[in-house]
């Protein structure tokens, strides 16, 4: 799964951040969810999303409480205002599946669906249902002619950059995107690998195992691991962390300043050397 990100997901990725609109005054269809809970859970997302730039959420609901149908609105609002194009929906059972579908089919006629688990020929519906192991057997096999459908990428999982994916990236912004005036007219002068992985975060699990070092020293107190985990958390959302001015803001200074906190400078030198070694695999150093 750690390979660049295709030509079709880099078109996506430009493509979504370009057309999306804000998902402030968003309308929840009543008709899909209209518990006021389900609503609430809805906006509380799309805030999350939206006005704190996070990349995930998680719902928890009780039995009986409508799950699938706040999930199916939540989607509905992120098709409509163009923050996403595909869904994936993953259960550990095949009746769990079959029934989602069901859901999704008669809520949003509209919408392409398959199930995996029943039709394995069909892969380029906008909407996926499957269990677990029937999508992990499908991440390396499923092609088309342009590639993998089922893809990660280098950058999300902090896999360094080598010339022969800036030079993919390049082939692919300039022939197929649009032109490096074009680009540099946008962005200026910065780095493919910073602005790609400006747009897709950091998996939690990578920047997890990249400060593993420090979470799991049981010789940090309690406010060092607190620090240690608003630069996880910081760096998931946000890709990197190039302005280390932020360090001088809430939430890293809610317990003390660096300065406060590591009293031992080598233990903040090495912090300090794991962040830039993030910075570095995005071709920002």
């Amino acid at each position: 799964m750690a390979e660049i990100y295709s030509k079709r997901d880099l078109k996506k990725l430009f493509n979504l951040q370009a057309m999306r609109t804000s998902l402030k005054n968003i309308y929840v269809d009543k008709d899909i969810a209209g518990r006021y809970y389900q609503e609430g859970a809805v906006k509380s997302v799309c805030d999350s999303f939206d006005r704190k730039n996070r990349r995930k959420a998680l719902l928890v609901m009780a039995t009986g409480s409508g799950k699938t149908r706040t999930v199916i609105a939540l989607c509905k609002v992120l098709l409509d205002a163009g923050w996403i194009k595909n869904i994936l929906f993953l259960a550990d059972r095949n009746s769990l599946v079959t029934q989602a579908k069901r859901s999704f089919v008669n809520l949003l006629p509209d919408l392409s669906c398959t199930n995996l688990c029943e039709d394995k020929d069909n892969y380029t519906a906008h909407c996926v249902f499957s269990t677990y192991q029937t999508m992990m057997n499908c991440i390396d096999v499923i092609k088309d002619d342009t590639g993998k459908l089922f893809t990660s990428g280098h950058l999300r999982t902090n896999q360094p950059l080598t010339r022969l994916d800036i030079e993919s990236l390049e082939k692919i912004l300039w022939s197929e995107v649009g032109s490096q005036e074009d680009y540099e007219r946008e962005y200026g002068h910065k780095p493919l690998g910073e602005l790609v992985r400006e747009i897709v975060g950091l998996d939690m699990n990578a920047a997890k195992e990249a400060f593993a070092e420090f979470l799991d020293d049981t010789n940090l107190d309690s406010r060092q691991i607190y620090f240690v985990n608003q630069i996880v958390e910081y760096i998931v959302h946000n890709g990197m962390m190039t302005d280390l001015s932020v360090l001088q803001k809430s939430p890293f200074t809610d317990q003390g300043s660096v300065a406060d906190i590591f009293t031992d400078l080598s233990i903040w030198a090495g912090i300090r050397k794991v962040i830039d070694g993030i910075n570095y695999n995005a071709g920002v150093m």
